[in-house]
């Protein structure tokens, strides 16, 4: 069986590497940062009274709208912290206006876990027989005879391997291509990979030490693309995410506001959010007892492309992601599968 490197632990890499030693095949996985997932990331704050608060502050909840993200939520992962938010998602306008959002779409299970959406990707990495290597960034992939050297941002040697799935986001993917030997032979899937487009997001957290007013919802999200604020929501509707007597509100920026405040000093984007948050909700939000903040350089995907366009150009190299179906983690899962199953068919004609 060849053996497979795979670059990158976010959820298209994680069911890849799971499609893959699921058949039997030897792979490794290669991750710049020190965890699972993604933007399936959580992080948490320690509160005074010895309790912890989880905030999803990438991806809010996993849909099962997927084959394979049905079967990993539901057969093949632990389950026993897994909860459905169960409450809806409204909107709302530039003139801060909200309406109840679609029901239809409410009626559908919103995913998350009880320790935060960071478990999904522990989860999932724990399922698979791969050698996961976290703290490890590709810097460079070279051919040598039929495979592939990889060696780290330092120079230092990674291991050979018969295949390799790229599964970073896609601006990522074609700037690792053009700083390779392999750049002369792979000039149209870096144009390829180019075209798709994510925005920037910025990610405020906002907790209080009181309960705050009961509202119908527990997000709301901007519909016609005018307002500072993309998406704002109540992680203590998350069951197990926030301790009781607490309350976490959690504002992820547009991306125009995020490009344009990307460099600004972080206080003064934060008074900006604190002021958004309270007029969008009618209730003085301002000064909350602890602030999480985070900037996210490539959140969702603004344009796509698919993975025929990459895949099958260059011999061996493989890719698949978020960026190929759009920026949900029920469409990595699968896309990260489909093209495990690509590589699995290939290898064994």
């Amino acid at each position: 069986m060849p053996t497979i490197a795979i670059i990158g632990a976010g959820p298209a890499g994680l069911a890849a590497a799971l499609t893959l030693t699921q058949a039997g095949s030897s792979v490794t996985v290669f991750e710049k940062s020190r965890g699972y997932g993604g933007r399936a990331s959580t992080r948490w704050h320690d509160l005074p009274t010895g309790e912890r608060a989880y905030i999803d502050h990438g991806a809010q909840y996993i849909r099962d709208e997927s084959a394979m993200a049905h079967r990993l939520l539901h057969e093949l992962l632990p389950s026993g912290n897994l909860v459905d938010i169960a409450r809806p998602i409204w909107t709302f306008n530039a003139q801060n206006t909200i309406a109840e959002g679609d029901r239809a779409q409410n009626s559908e299970p919103k995913w998350t876990y009880r320790d935060g959406l960071a478990t999904f990707g522990k989860l999932l990495a724990m399922a698979t027989n791969a050698e996961i290597r976290l703290n490890t960034r590709v810097g460079k992939i070279e051919k040598v005879a039929e495979q592939f050297a990889l060696t780290d941002d330092q120079g230092a040697p990674l291991g050979t391997f018969d295949q390799l799935l790229i599964t970073i986001p896609s601006g990522q993917a074609a700037e690792l291509l053009a700083a390779s030997p392999l750049a002369a032979s792979a000039t149209s899937v870096i144009e390829a990979l180019s075209g798709a487009v994510y925005r920037r997001c910025i990610t405020v957290a906002l907790g209080y030490a009181r309960v705050l007013r009961e509202r119908p919802y527990y997000a709301l999200i901007n519909t016609d693309r005018a307002h500072p604020i993309s998406w704002l929501a109540f992680e203590h509707d998350k069951p197990g995410h926030v301790p009781a007597g607490n309350s976490v509100i959690l504002a992820q920026m547009a991306g125009a506001f995020s490009l344009a405040n990307w460099d600004t000093d972080k206080g003064q984007v934060i008074t900006q959010v604190e002021d958004q948050v309270s007029e969008l909700l009618g209730e003085d939000l301002r000064a909350p007892y602890w602030i999480e903040y985070h900037k996210w350089r490539y959140s969702l995907p603004d344009r796509t492309v698919s993975e025929s366009a990459v895949n099958g150009l260059l011999p061996g190299v493989w890719f698949a992601g978020d960026w190929a179906r759009g920026g949900r983690i029920h469409l990595a899962v699968q896309s990260g599968a489909d093209v495990a199953a690509q590589v699995l068919q290939t290898v064994r004609s």
